[in-house]
């Protein structure tokens, strides 16, 4: 199957039968038979008009064997997720965890368990980490509010434990996975709740609702959207939230949680007076549990939620506080989300607060009195402590460049000029992703976040750029550079470039001209210009008919060779295939 043996056998037992799907280790010389993906596409499981509803896609280098147990003695979900993982996990403490924080936390959430597609997935490897990663796939349903099937879930038990450290998986539609050993976990399309052991994990997944539970051992938890509940659990933790409004915990151990952008909140163990707190600067605090010693570092985090007793608000501006001081003495409850979120994000004064509190939500006892009656005890609240953090930055009309800190998330706004923003992390390290007109990054080492706007250009510390194009022609001049060159362009490059094309000196012919003399083209003949630029310019080799196509246009002088590159780069493929540049319309 897609160029790799796979085979099936079945056992019978006590009146439960176990169905196990063997693939071998792929091998470099496998012919791929489709092009769904790059690895070796393996079914495991099927509906019943034949669809797959989960699948692996393997990596040179790795096999699996995933088994299946039906039979009136097979038992309830409960059973069978008991069954795969507790004899694959050493101490029973771990397992304990895992049945607790995990399957008895799923299980009960599950409307109907015989739609429940259940496989323990084990993996193994010839040794070496694989060069790309491991693809688990689910179907449409629960996770991804699928209409049709509303009640359809995958649930996994995953065993990594035979793969090398620096492996990859990557999860897609599957809403509850059991991870036992080292592995990094990245995707998430859909809802996920994914519980870990004791070994140290790297779970980031994306956008949507998600539980994730690390486990014991040093492991970054972290989640790109959503309102999450994300626990680092034992050990010493990295947590982080993105966007959306979050609930973080650290666990045991000596722990960073980074809330991201939204409303988050902070869970922590016993109650306020158990922890001194100190204010590290703009924004960061750091917790110490007074009996253990153990620390927690903050960022980007609205509030302290303790088992027991008043929640501590974390207020990064004087709206914030002013906000939680009036809904918390007057009307006795913390801000809601929506209201926490309204707050946040008011540009205004704070007697807009006050009048739109007075108009909506105070009580006519509250809304006679005067506003020193409203506003006392503000200044020593005790359930309010005061960060006034800067959160938003604007640039100077002329050019700039910055390096990006970690940290406290920022909102950027270039203003005018041709501005840089430098990140000490390869862009491997960096999720990217547009959003209402902005560009959303996010760290996935710490879950520092920046929401940036009017920004030409970010360069990277491997020495790689992304060009932010604020119109159609940038974006198509820049993709020039891919085409051309193989590259994106400079730091140097791309100032020069749109001082160039926003001045009246600007020609069109002069600069295909000039790219054809950078690129040395003159010394290809029109297939190998054609096959050049389709692979730098798509990432792929160019087909018959379009190799027959462009050369006649050459010849027949219907289309010269600048204008080729500028048709290949303006194409919806190129867009998607060229990295190295976005495009944010209306910036300036």
């Amino acid at each position: 199957m897609d160029g790799t043996e796979v085979s099936t056998t079945t056992t019978n037992t006590g009146g439960s039968t176990t169905t196990t799907t063997s693939v071998p280790i792929v091998e470099g010389d496998r012919e791929d038979e489709n092009d769904a993906t790059p690895q070796a596409d393996i079914p495991l499981a099927q509906g019943e008009d034949g669809e797959t509803i989960l699948q692996v896609s393997l990596p040179v280098g790795v096999g699996v064997t995933a088994q299946q147990v039906t039979g009136t003695s097979a038992g309830t979900l409960r059973d069978l997720l008991i069954a795969a993982s507790n004899p694959r996990i050493d101490e029973e403490q771990v397992f304990d965890e895992i049945l607790q924080a995990g399957i008895d936390a799923y299980v009960p959430t599950v409307q109907n368990e015989q739609e429940v597609t259940v496989r323990t997935v084990t993996f193994e490897s010839n040794g070496s980490v694989p060069t790309q990663p491991i693809r688990v796939t689910g179907a449409t349903g629960t996770g991804e509010d699928d209409e049709q099937n509303p009640n359809r879930q995958e649930a996994l038990v995953i065993d990594v434990s035979n793969l090398p450290s620096g492996t990859v998986i990557e999860f897609d539609k599957v809403e509850f996975a059991i991870i036992i050993g080292a592995v990094s976990v990245s995707g998430g399309e859909g809802r996920n709740f994914v519980v870990a052991d004791d070994d140290n994990q790297y779970i980031v997944l994306g956008e949507d609702d998600d539980v994730l539970r690390g486990g014991g051992g040093k492991d970054t938890v972290g989640s790109l959207g959503g309102a999450d509940q994300l626990f680092g659990d034992a050990g010493n933790d990295t947590v982080f939230g993105g966007s959306g409004n979050d609930s973080l915990s650290g666990g045991s151990g000596e722990d960073k949680l980074n809330g991201g952008l939204g409303i988050d909140t902070a869970l922590l163990s016993g109650n306020r007076a158990d922890y001194s707190i100190e204010l590290i600067g703009n924004g960061q605090v750091n917790l110490t549990q007074q009996t253990s010693g153990e620390t927690t570092r903050l960022w980007d985090v609205e509030r302290l939620q303790f088992d027991q007793g008043d929640s501590l608000t974390l207020a990064h501006s004087a709206n914030e506080a002013l906000g939680q001081h009036l809904i918390g003495t007057w009307l006795g409850r913390d801000p809601t989300t929506a209201e926490a979120e309204a707050i946040q994000n008011w540009q205004g004064e704070g007697q807009a607060i006050i009048d739109a509190f007075l108009r909506y939500l105070a009580p006519e006892s509250v809304q006679a009195l005067s506003q020193e009656e409203l506003l006392a005890g503000l200044a020593d609240n005790p359930n309010i402590l005061r960060l006034d953090a800067i959160r938003a930055v604007t640039g100077s009309p002329g050019d700039d460049r910055a390096e990006l800190p970690t940290g406290l998330g920022l909102s950027i706004d270039g203003s005018g000029g041709h501005d840089v923003l430098g990140l000490n992390a390869p862009r491997s390290n960096l999720h990217l992703e547009a959003k209402n007109g902005q560009l959303e990054l996010t760290r996935l080492d710490d879950g520092s976040m920046y929401l940036l706007s009017n920004i030409e250009m970010l360069g990277f510390s491997n020495g790689d750029t992304l060009v932010l194009a604020h119109n159609g022609v940038e974006a198509i001049i820049a993709r020039l550079y891919q085409g051309f060159l193989g590259r994106n362009a400079t730091e140097a490059e791309w100032s020069a470039e749109r001082a160039y094309i926003h001045s009246d000196q600007a020609d069109a012919n002069d600069l295909l001209a000039r790219f054809q003399q950078q690129a040395n083209t003159a010394n290809l003949d029109d297939a190998g210009y054609i096959q050049q630029l389709i692979q730098n310019t798509l990432g792929r080799a160019a087909t018959t008919a379009e190799l027959s196509t462009y050369q006649t246009k050459l010849t027949d002088g219907s289309l010269d060779r600048g204008w080729l590159a500028v048709e290949l780069a303006a194409s919806e493929e190129a867009a998607a295939a060229i990295t190295g540049v976005m495009q944010f319309d209306g910036w300036v």
